[in-house]
């Protein structure tokens, strides 16, 4: 279980990076703003997980040992909603299809090997 609890954590501080950098962005004029939008999301994302009793960690067995933490990080990537699923669809798809082409190269020379016939007189 501790492994799965690394790979939560990874995702979880690099879904927080991401989000922390849209919320801060520059404007033509590089001066740094604050996009209150995805501010509010957030705020949204949290409430409805607090209302709902949602806790993504302890529903995969992992327990936090701060209290609200997994309701908090809940809201924040329920708020990030439908587009940040797509792209994790597109990242094991493409994962996926790798795989396949991969499988494909390694079993092509097995195939042109058994098609060669071999003369076993001596």
């Amino acid at each position: 279980m501790q492994f799965v609890g690394i790979l939560a954590g990874i995702v979880v501080i690099e879904g927080l990076v991401e989000y922390v950098n849209m919320i801060v962005v520059k404007d033509e004029n590089g001066k740094h703003s604050i996009s209150w939008k995805i501010i509010a999301t957030m705020a949204i994302g949290i409430g409805i997980a607090f209302v709902f009793n949602m806790d993504l960690f302890s529903a995969v067995g992992l327990n936090v040992d701060i209290p609200y933490v997994g309701k908090i990080l809940t809201g924040i990537f329920g708020s990030r909603g439908s587009n940040y699923v797509h792209k994790l669809i597109v990242k094991l798809s493409g994962v996926k299809q790798e795989a396949i082409e991969l499988e494909e190269s390694l079993t092509r020379p097995t195939e042109e090997f058994n098609a060669i016939e071999v003369n076993h007189e001596v």
